[in-house]
């Protein structure tokens, strides 16, 4: 604890000999997307898409990554264990964090763009079906009438019109009552995208909205069914949701949702460690005006891709089928020796007891177990792979885990280090002037700042800001009363980078 100096109410006496010792936000690196990961042809894509939008190349490339396994969903499965009964289909959230303006929600759109085309056109097809429904419905009530009035066992033979399913790839904003309506009529899986992800953070911490955090959690599985019942809506039945999803977010809105997520907060339960494929790349420093048009044959090539991936038969690529209907794959030998040896190390670094590894990381490391084979299931459908999981599929999962990894300790490192975001915080507000000299933490806490909501943020924050010799603390006793603290900046803080 910072001694507290025992000064009159003005400070005119403090010596200040130290200059503040400079704060800055020291992110760990992460190391930018191998191209190596993907397909040649799908890799040729992204790089197109990277140098047109300007924007760094994790951002196409993951996009395009979690496109392909909404595209595949659950048609086809991983079965990790031969005889197990752990089956793995190939949804994926993801986030891309990066600042305002960094071009994040170009890219992903032009990644998601024949998802988006599909969406439409399935919902023009839908609209024909629908209306072709509503005139043979309008018959059957007629005939259905007409019999019951000499012949009931006639009328109740009668066969109903079938209703249409509405297809859907590509879903933006739905209540969870829709969602479970629209996985019931598409079992194989379909993809959330929110541009912004902070509003559909703050709506699912709302008391009234645990059902729709709860059906989240259970899509993001992407094998278990999902039931609501209603007074005025009856009974909706899901006999599995499988979700992909992807958004963006900035750094500064995420540290609050990672801190709840790390802290006990609303939510510690698991919501923003789904996020498997959580990307936090360098942003791009020098801007490069590129006008050219788009490589048509690489989009012409991953178009064509994602819309075979959503008529997949599993049959053709070699997949077998359970008692229940699961279509799946398997490993081959090599690949099972290769993914067993990854697991084995995994495994070993939740059971070190020695780790210093935060809690909140090693949590969100264990969501890797079934990242490695989506990515892997994915990645071998993309290459045109027939048959059993091969161990280049493998490897490039292993290997993006490890991009991810790095990543993810970038994301949860703005919350877990918790006393140097309090502290920069406080920094940022005395050198934009925003608090006088002699100020008290009464008045920084009534503020609200960003990383200064709590008394525990706020006396942080003045320590380590003391121990930096940006501020000193004196108590106050001109009053005559009970003496209070005031902290008095240091007049050197200005020349502070």
């Amino acid at each position: 604890m910072t001694a507290v100096l025992d000064f009159p109410s003005n400070a005119e006496t403090i010596n200040w000999t130290d200059a503040p010792v400079p704060l800055g936000e020291s992110l760990p690196s992460v190391p930018q997307f191998d191209m190596r990961i993907l397909p040649k042809k799908l890799g040729r894509y992204a790089v197109d898409v990277a140098e047109r939008m300007g924007c760094p190349i994790d951002f196409p490339a993951v996009a395009a990554i979690v496109a392909l396994g909404s595209a595949i969903g659950a048609r086809v499965c991983l079965k990790p264990y031969s005889k197990g009964t752990w089956y793995v289909p190939a949804n994926v959230w993801a986030v891309i964090i990066s600042p305002p303006s960094a071009i994040k929600s170009p890219p992903v759109l032009e990644m998601l763009r024949p998802l988006k085309e599909m969406d439409k056109h399935a919902a023009d097809e839908y609209a024909k079906h629908i209306r072709n429904y509503e005139i043979l419905k309008k018959a059957y009530d007629a005939e259905v009438t007409k019999l019951a009035k000499t012949d009931k066992a006639a009328a109740v033979a009668v066969v109903p019109p079938e209703e249409p399913k509405m297809t859907r790839y590509l879903v933006n904003d739905s209540t969870y009552e829709m969602l479970v309506a629209i996985a019931a009529a598409n079992p194989d899986g379909f993809m959330v995208w929110r541009d912004e992800l902070i509003g559909w953070f703050n709506s699912l911490n709302k008391e009234n909205q645990k059902e729709a955090r709860g059906l989240y959690l259970s899509g993001w599985n992407g094998n278990d069914g999902y039931a609501t019942d209603r007074i005025g809506r009856g009974h909706v039945r899901a006999d599995r949701i499988c979700l992909s999803l992807i958004g963006t977010i900035q750094p500064s809105v995420l540290r609050q949702i990672v801190q709840d997520a790390v802290s006990g907060g609303v939510g510690d339960d698991g919501l923003v460690a789904r996020f498997q494929l959580a990307i936090y790349p360098d942003p791009i420093t020098k801007w490069h005006k590129v006008d050219r048009h788009p490589d048509l044959e690489a989009m012409n090539y991953y178009e064509d891709l994602v819309k075979r991936l959503t008529a997949l038969d599993p049959k053709s690529v070699g997949a077998e089928v359970n008692m229940d209907g699961t279509a799946y794959l398997s490993f081959d030998d090599e690949a099972q020796a290769i993914f067993d040896h990854w697991r084995d190390k995994l495994e070993a670094r939740f059971r070190t007891t020695d780790s210093d590894e935060h809690p909140a990381m090693l949590a969100h490391l264990g969501k890797y177990r079934s990242l490695v084979p989506k990515l892997a299931l994915i990645f071998h459908l993309t290459a045109n792979g027939i048959g059993d999981v091969d161990k280049k599929a493998v490897v490039r999962a292993i290997a993006m885990t490890q991009y991810l990894e790095a990543h993810a300790r970038r994301m949860y490192h703005t919350a877990t280090n918790r006393a140097q975001q309090s502290a920069i915080a406080l920094s940022n507000k005395i050198k934009a002037g925003k608090l006088r000299d002699g100020f008290t933490r009464s008045e920084v806490l009534v503020k609200e700042w960003s990383g200064l909501r709590s008394a525990d943020e706020v006396n942080i924050a003045v320590n380590v800001l003391s121990d930096m010799r940006w501020i000193k603390p004196c108590e106050d006793r001109s009053t005559g009363g009970r003496p209070s603290t005031n902290y008095y900046i240091n007049p050197k803080v200005s020349r502070a980078a």
